[in-house]
């Protein structure tokens, strides 16, 4: 199979290039190719993730029907397209350069055809596929589906998949330089990072049509497809007008990652409002096997047996009266069945009891209490009903004498979106 890096093509491949732009669709095709069973991604990822023997080449007419979220046009992409349908996104790779565009609806026959994971970039493809006999173009200008992820919350299940990345600027070291190399060809590698420091691999051909023009010095969004090759997340351009990086920068409201050993610390507050036995009480979690290296904020109401609790910690007032799109991101670690964890917001508590004041309930994505300590992004959660000088963020937990679940939270960060 081949390797899904952007290779460093030759002088015959450069030929080929050149001239795939030039190609140009008459007609759509009117041969039918949808004979056999109908296939989705999620079905071809399961056959090519499969260890129990399977056939991972189609002997008998089959089809998958998908819309193109990535093509060739730019350069950036050479002889592959990437495509979707309801259940995932999958890489297709070509013999020759096609003519589809973003927005196509094709229908590809299967038959004689291998699905599995490329041994060097560990993405699921389809390898080989000669778009003339092969594929067929249906429709046109179809929705395409755009994720939008932090770089911390890409994981493999994202390979493939079009993605826009919020909050992300090029560094330092990597602003202002040419995208790739466009006299030798070569593919060149830039680094992007988010707000909160995490980072990830811009890949960039040479043969990419914006090539020799300069990575932006702003922070902003861009739009691309998330890839990989060996160990190495990377992240591939469709269009440079798909990259608007064009703020002043990170602006961070808020952050606690309780990497000083203090629950407490920048005016958050512990408030117990059941249960007076302290080993209820949120505090710093010391637990030696979780897969977090650094200290972050622990609490369980399981004290020998469960017991009733609720427990809050509340952050201190954030002035978010200027801000323009405030977002909230953190990540929870959880371990057995239990009362899930609130995520709340106030602009009007001040101090004592949490239920004189008025709060509202945070949609986040929460570490499921079924596994053992997983880490999981909260996602990005919007603060913009929420716009005052007194906003106030809160974990409230509870257990009860049937069930305690116990509780991780970290890198809690409040920042311009």
């Amino acid at each position: 199979m081949k390797k899904l890096s952007i290779p460093l093509l030759t002088v015959a491949a450069l030929t080929a290039v050149v001239f795939s732009c030039k190609k140009k669709e008459d007609v759509t095709p009117t041969r039918d190719l949808s004979q056999g069973k109908n296939y989705t991604i999620a079905d071809l990822n399961a056959l090519a993730t499969c260890t129990n023997a399977c056939e991972k080449r189609f002997r008998e007419d089959a089809y998958l029907t998908a819309i193109v979220a990535a093509d060739e046009t730019s350069g950036n992409l050479y002889e592959e397209l990437y495509v979707q349908d309801a259940t995932g996104s999958i890489h297709l790779v070509l013999t020759d350069n096609s003519y589809f565009l973003i927005g196509d609806k094709i229908r590809i026959n299967l038959k004689g055809l291998d699905v599995g994971k490329n041994s060097q970039s560990n993405m699921i493809e389809i390898d080989s596929i000669n778009y003339e006999k092969q594929i067929v173009k249906t429709d046109s200008k179809q929705a395409v589906t755009i994720t939008d992820l932090n770089i911390n919350e890409i994981t493999s299940a994202n390979f493939s998949q079009l993605v826009r990345l919020n909050g992300v600027s090029f560094i330092p070291a990597d602003t202002a330089k040419l995208w790739a190399d466009p006299i030798t060809k070569n593919s060149v590698n830039r680094t992007i990072k988010d707000c909160g420091g995490a980072t990830l691999i811009v890949r960039t051909s040479g043969y990419a049509d914006f090539a020799g023009a300069k990575t932006p010095k702003g922070n902003g969004s861009m739009i691309g497809i998330v890839t990989n090759y060996g160990s190495t997340k990377q992240f591939v351009v469709r269009n440079v007008k798909e990259v608007n990086l064009n703020g002043s920068g990170c602006v961070v409201y808020h952050s606690k990652d309780f990497n000083d050993n203090s629950l407490t610390s920048g005016g958050w507050s512990n408030v117990n409002v059941t249960n007076t036995n302290t080993a209820s009480f949120w505090n710093i979690g010391t637990f030696t096997t979780s897969a977090n290296p650094t200290l972050y904020a622990k609490v369980s109401g399981f004290i020998g047996s469960a017991t009733n609790s609720e427990n809050w910690l509340i952050s201190p007032p954030i002035n978010l009266s200027t801000a323009t799109n405030p977002v909230l991101l953190f990540q929870t670690a959880a371990k057995f069945a239990g009362p899930p964890l609130e995520v709340k917001v106030s602009t009007n508590y001040t101090s004592g009891a949490p239920s004189a004041a008025t709060w509202t309930d945070l949609s986040a994505a929460l570490s499921s209490t079924t596994t053992s300590y997983v880490w999981t992004p909260s996602g990005t959660i919007s603060l913009s009903n929420f716009k005052s000088t007194t906003t106030r963020i809160a974990f409230k937990y509870s257990s009860t004498t049937a069930s305690a679940s116990t509780y991780q939270v970290d890198d809690v960060m409040i920042r311009e979106n």
